[in-house]
């Protein structure tokens, strides 16, 4: 069992860092020691009949991971990050307006990479090319926070630079007995462009998971399944 504890902290400046803790035990049948002797108890106690974390552990988070051998192979469970309790920096810094200021402040540029054409840049008229956020009726839209249902009425306001020269499609779910399809954006609603933002007047029911561009089919913006 290893023990993947990341503390969040603050430096001197208020900049957020983070830290590691890695704990590992093996679990014998015949071994009786307590967990507690070999872990903090803070990272292993139980809460409701479960492996649980005493609430005032150290902010962060944590991930319980087992791993053992079989047949010559390591066999490794996959887990996720969980964060401790009260923890709020995530949510602080993890907002798309927070991501598009990291990136700004290394002085990137986005491109995308094509894998079928070879070729690792965009081509240099449309370098400058990005999706910067999504909101819907006002509310921001993460990536990977699920799959979002239109209904007619709605508006969804897509931010970003140079939107006007590239053209966008979107991949939808039209009957639930039948598989996604992608079609072009404007399918949805009528829409409104300038080089920064696009405003989509949706005029139709629809499930939508991601947003790709029109020339190349890659995804832009991926609400999630």
């Amino acid at each position: 069992l290893s023990i993947v504890h990341l503390l969040q902290s603050f430096s001197d400046f208020g900049i957020p860092h983070t830290s590691m803790k890695l704990h590992k035990l093996i679990i014998a049948p015949s071994d009786s020691t307590p967990f507690r002797v070999l872990i903090p108890q803070s990272l292993f106690q139980i809460v409701n009949g479960r492996v649980g974390t005493d609430a005032n552990a150290e902010a962060g988070g944590i991930a319980y991971v087992l791993s053992r051998r079989s047949d010559n192979k390591l066999h490794v469970s996959t887990q996720s990050v969980v964060l401790t309790p009260g923890n709020t920096v995530y949510q602080q810094y993890s907002s798309d307006q927070k991501k598009k200021e990291a990136v700004e402040s290394y002085g990137s540029q986005f491109y995308y990479v094509d894998p079928v054409s070879g070729i690792t840049r965009q081509d240099p008229e449309d370098k400058y090319f990005a999706i910067t956020g999504v909101t819907l009726n006002g509310t921001p839209i993460v990536q990977g926070s699920g799959a979002i249902d239109f209904s007619t009425g709605e508006v969804l306001v897509i931010t970003g630079s140079k939107l006007t020269g590239v053209g966008l499609k979107a991949r939808i779910l039209t009957n639930p007995t039948v598989g996604p399809v992608t079609v072009d954006l404007s399918t949805l609603g009528s829409i409104v462009s300038t080089d920064h933002t696009i405003t989509l007047n949706i005029t139709i029911n629809r499930k939508v998971f991601y947003l790709l561009r029109a020339d190349n089919d890659v995804i832009v913006y991926n609400f999630g399944e």
